[in-house]
């Protein structure tokens, strides 16, 4: 099974193609990322269920626990599916408090930081070297949206597209 996050190792080294990569390795984090306004958030005393519940039913894969502030001080942690599967195998009650949680599993969420205007072949591998799927987005006002390994693999594949039609188009004029 290939992963998204399988794809960001492949960015990272000698895997991709070398004008896909040249492509997608020009682009900067805040143009493949999901903007914090279309990010799910919630406050650390909804319960684990609930923020699982909500994700589950909006189809996002993420969710940011702040304490209602827009700065990066406000954001407590990031709850994807990744957590949810160690919540179920260390038996962790439904009912805890999402953010009481998080002060255990996620005592510094630095690593899963990325900024904004970073290119995207260093988020990548920012990715693989903490072996994550999500990273915050920072940018000088604050946590700016959530960028996915998904994002990434739309980014790899806009990329694809984008060579291949250049490579049509020079075929045509022949």
């Amino acid at each position: 099974v290939l992963s998204a996050l399988d794809l960001a190792r492949a960015l990272c080294g000698t895997y991709a193609p070398e004008e896909q990569a040249r492509k997608v390795s020009r682009s900067l984090v805040k143009e493949i990322m999901k903007p914090r306004s279309m990010t799910l958030k919630c406050k650390p005393n909804v319960t684990l269920q609930k923020v699982l519940e909500d994700m589950s039913a909006s189809r996002q894969n993420c969710m940011l626990v702040t304490d209602g502030g827009v700065g990066v001080s406000s954001l407590l942690g990031v709850v994807t599916p990744r957590d949810a599967m160690r919540a179920f195998v260390e038996h962790v009650p439904m009912s805890v408090e999402v953010g009481r949680w998080l002060q255990g599993v996620q005592s510094d969420w630095g690593p899963r930081a990325v900024e904004w205007d970073e290119p995207v072949q260093d988020c990548a591998a920012k990715m693989v070297e903490a072996g994550v799927h999500h990273l915050v987005v920072v940018s000088p006002s604050g946590v700016a949206g959530v960028v996915s390994s998904t994002d990434l693999a739309q980014a790899i594949g806009s990329a694809e597209r984008a060579v291949e039609g250049c490579e049509l188009a020079g075929k045509m004029e022949l």
